[in-house]
């Protein structure tokens, strides 16, 4: 009020200069909050974006070792396979043995 009265303003400006200093003054403490905001904002981001990064390394590492077991199960069943094809094979074989013996034709 001081300085406004020093500047010999008349009574209607001095309204306008107190609208204008407390619109200012709104403004000022508006921004203050959206910047308070935007700070939370980007600390939820980043925490967000590490889990999201944790979660992705886990789902990778988790998805790596499940590959691992897949291989390992295929080449268990490819063995097993195999084996099975020998025995039945050797199997049969005998069965060959078994009918010739049985019908005479033995060496």
């Amino acid at each position: 009020d001081t300085d406004l009265s020093k500047l010999g303003l008349s009574p209607l400006a001095k309204k306008q200069v107190h609208e204008v200093l407390a619109q200012n003054n709104e403004l000022r403490v508006a921004l203050e909050k959206a910047e308070g905001l935007l700070a939370i904002a980007q600390r939820l981001s980043e925490t967000l974006r590490a889990e999201l990064d944790a979660h992705k390394r886990r789902e990778a590492e988790e998805r790596s070792q499940l590959q691992k077991q897949l291989q390992l199960r295929t080449r268990e069943l490819a063995t097993a396979s195999k084996s099975a094809l020998r025995h039945s094979e050797r199997a049969a074989a005998l069965e060959a043995q078994r009918s010739e013996y049985l019908s005479g034709r033995a060496p």
